[in-house]
């Protein structure tokens, strides 16, 4: 049911379903729209949904968690709705998880995602994850978001967790890696993964779109000599290369 975005979002479905054919993912719980639905802002959660945090957080690893949004209509071929649902880092107990999740619910309101949606309601889900001790992060595009080429992977890299890429802290480190190797970018940023690195990185972003079926956005970090997969999307409006021959000649 995991692997089901009708039932836990498109984030959490993809990873579920990324799992399920031997990606490296973390461990996941995830809370159904269904079960959050009836949780209106502000009022004390539902008996069943305390008590569903409190099993979760009891069956996962007593670390750090990150608290998910995975909305139904996330991570789809037509609308990603990249950063707009909320994701809550570094939460511990069942207290805290409680209200991460409703903020992950709030999210759904924000008008920057119901400009984006567009009529029609939306179903979030939660997905709970313990954290990943990462040495490295970033994002992988296996198509050029730019040039709509797929002829190399587009990688950004920071250091540590990969939040500090997402909200423009960080100047991230750039890699193309094409079947004759992988390049650094020139740019000020700090060296972040060595060759072999960005080609595992490459690798694993590859391997998802041939799973998926198209060009993927794929947030990654590197843990214990190894990519974890952290999401993985369509890319969405991807441009048509520029053609090469001329009609008629």
């Amino acid at each position: 049911a995991a692997g089901d975005p009708s039932i836990a979002g498109g984030k959490a479905a993809h990873l579920a379903q990324l799992r399920a054919a031997g990606f490296r993912v973390p461990d996941g719980i995830v809370l159904p729209g269904q079960l959050l639905a009836g949780w209106r802002v502000g009022e004390v959660p539902p008996d069943a949904v305390e008590q569903a945090v409190a099993e979760a957080v009891a069956a996962l690893p007593s670390v750090a968690l990150a608290v998910r949004s995975s909305a139904d209509a996330e991570d789809a071929a037509a609308a990603s709705f990249a950063g707009a649902y909320a994701t809550v880092l570094g939460v511990a107990g069942t207290e805290e998880v409680l209200a991460a999740v409703r903020t992950c619910l709030t999210s759904a309101d924000a008008p920057r995602v119901s400009s984006y949606r567009g009529t029609g309601g939306v179903t979030v889900s939660v997905l709970l994850q313990p954290m990943v001790a990462a040495e490295a992060a970033g994002v992988a595009f296996t198509a050029d978001p730019v040039s709509g080429t797929d002829d190399a992977v587009r990688i950004s890299a920071v250091r540590g967790l990969g939040d500090r890429l997402v909200d423009g802290t960080a100047n991230p480190e750039e890699w193309r890696v094409a079947p004759d190797g992988a390049q650094r970018l020139p740019g000020d940023a700090d060296a972040v993964l060595a060759s072999d690195q960005a080609a595992a990185v490459a690798e694993v972003a590859r391997r998802a779109a041939e799973y998926f079926g198209c060009p993927q956005d794929v947030e990654w970090a590197w843990c214990d000599g190894a990519v974890h997969v952290l999401q993985s999307r369509p890319i969405t409006a991807l441009p048509v290369p520029p053609s090469t021959t001329l009609d008629g000649l």
